[in-house]
């Protein structure tokens, strides 16, 4: 399905639409979801979430889709996961500040190249060695706490600080090899 017509079926509420995007794009979102911390049925309800929200923003007469469809609503799944995550650990419980990040365009303004960052990182992971690739998971992904981290991994405190930033250092090294990250930001 091309773009435009994919966004004035959506606008239009077509389940054909919606249908297009379940089907070439939540395999994705339950693999995202499900590698941090989430279970199927968490990705299906943040995949629906996600397209409420894509729809509603087209609707407005002011919104301009800068990137493709997929792309703006993956940023949304990961954005929602991310908050969901944190405030089920009580991180965060101001419903009003969950909004005002959770605004994809405010994500969109931070960067247009963030997800492309993002899916860089995510794939350069997967060379980490899997005790690195868990850490960093539960550290960034998880936001917990090194002593969490110690009680999951079963090391103490010092040794998970020291092996955390041995891991980014790795992760780094790998990023800066990466000609199609360096040429997204500048490290």
């Amino acid at each position: 399905m091309k773009e435009e017509q994919l966004i004035q079926e959506l606008r239009d509420g077509q389940d054909r639409a919606f249908s297009f995007l379940f089907r070439e794009h939540f395999a994705s979102t339950l693999h995202y979801i499900t590698n941090n911390s989430g279970t199927r049925e968490d990705a299906e309800d943040v995949f629906q979430e996600a397209l409420i929200v894509l729809v509603r923003k087209l609707r407005e007469q002011t919104f301009e889709l800068n990137v493709k469809v997929a792309s703006y609503l993956y940023a949304v799944v990961t954005k929602m996961w991310l908050y969901k995550l944190r405030s089920r650990r009580g991180i965060y419980e101001d419903s009003d500040l969950l909004d005002n990040h959770m605004d994809p365009n405010n994500y969109f303004e931070q960067s247009d190249n963030q997800e492309a960052q993002y899916a860089i990182v995510e794939r350069t992971m997967t060379f980490l060695k899997e005790e690195c690739r868990d850490m960093l998971k539960l550290f960034y992904f998880e936001r917990k706490s090194m002593n969490e981290i110690a009680g999951v991994l079963g090391y103490s405190q010092d040794f998970v600080k020291v092996k955390k930033s041995r891991c980014m250092n790795e992760l780094r090294k790998k990023l800066l090899q990466h000609e199609e990250f360096q040429n997204l930001v500048k490290l």
